[in-house]
């Protein structure tokens, strides 16, 4: 099984029911639905880009781990966002020189692990919930998930219309701020030490995990407004065609790539011997093309089903995403799932 997820998450499918977004126990519009308010009461306290937003500076410290959980790189992350001159956004390691001003091709031959993990964090403390500006068309679930022994209240986002990827569950507790998400990998992104930056409360602390194993943790070492300036001198949201960041005007003029052509990764011989099973979870590139390039391992169940999720994702061929009617290059995740049933 194979999923798709670009950065941003771009809300495109059919709308189920007559409202702008349904509630599947009411089928009521979401803004006069329990569920839906609770949505939008996390959305507006802990998105740093859901409109009427000042223009902001952060910055943050990280430590990446290995796929066994240990640790192995340390480095900063800075990014300026907003209607200021120079959006911007750094990664800079000792294995990671990252400036997303930089030609795409750099960037491309810069996707890896690392520049994942760094924006799925970033992500997680500026962006950490889907949201279109155009339209909301997902369906809003409820339940109740278990984080670090406490029980928590969780939403779960399905697109409308199409079967998702993975379901993502995004918890509170008590005081009602966005704690953790969970979802297929299986992965886990616990938010902590809240502090209030205008009218939002934004976690210092990051720490992402995957199959119970420490991927990145980050701790933001500042955030600070930044002055606005006439719209008519800002920079350009996105370098070249490749969206790693999320954008809101971006967003609303996306398509999903789709009509993958794929055949199943060879399940190898002796992973099947030792019963090896589980999620493979990648990220990669989709190009102009729709073929696929970029392809590192964010979490696997061993290295013999990497290679073959490896193997196959370089030959999958997607008709490509679109901006503005454009093929464009996106950053993709995509899972495979490998059982003794088969991939």
């Amino acid at each position: 099984m194979s999923s798709l997820r670009p950065l941003p998450a771009v809300l495109a499918a059919a709308i189920a029911c007559s409202t702008p977004v349904c509630c599947v126990e009411c089928q009521q519009p979401v803004f006069q639905d329990p569920f839906g308010q609770a949505y939008q009461r996390l959305l507006q306290s802990s998105d740093l880009e859901a409109k009427p937003s000042e223009p902001f500076l952060i910055k943050l410290d990280y430590q990446l781990y290995d796929l066994e959980g240990n640790p192995s790189v340390k480095g900063t992350a800075e990014r300026a966002w907003g209607q200021i001159a120079e959006p911007h956004t750094f990664i800079r390691s000792s294995t990671l020189q990252m400036d997303e001003s930089a030609p795409e091709e750099k960037l491309i031959q810069q996707h890896t692990r690392e520049s994942y993990l760094v924006h799925q964090a970033l992500n997680a403390i500026v962006h950490p919930l889907p949201y279109s500006n155009r339209r909301f068309d997902f369906i809003l679930r409820r339940s109740q998930q278990t984080v670090d022994n406490l029980a928590m209240h969780c939403l779960s986002l399905e697109h409308a219309g199409k079967e998702p990827p993975g379901v993502v569950y995004y918890c509170s507790d008590e005081s009602g701020e966005l704690q953790a998400m969970l979802g297929e990998g299986p992965f886990i992104t616990r938010r902590s030490d809240f502090k209030k930056f205008g009218d939002r409360q934004v976690p210092w602390e990051i720490n992402i995990a995957y199959r119970g194993k420490p991927a990145i943790t980050a701790h933001v070492t500042q955030l600070d407004a930044l002055p606005p300036v006439d719209k008519a001198t800002v920079a350009g949201p996105t370098a070249g065609g490749l969206l790693l960041d999320h954008d809101s005007d971006t967003e609303a003029q996306t398509t999903y790539g789709n009509g993958m052509t794929a055949g199943s990764p060879t399940y190898p011989f002796a992973a099947r011997l030792t019963h090896a099973t589980g999620l493979v979870v990648l990220t990669a590139i989709v190009t102009k093309t729709g073929s696929v390039t970029g392809v590192d391992v964010v979490s696997s169940a061993s290295p013999a089903l990497s290679k073959a999720a490896i193997d196959a994702a370089k030959k999958w061929l997607y008709a490509p995403y679109r901006f503005k009617g454009q093929p464009i290059d996106a950053d993709t995740t995509i899972t495979v799932d490998f059982s003794l049933s088969g991939p």
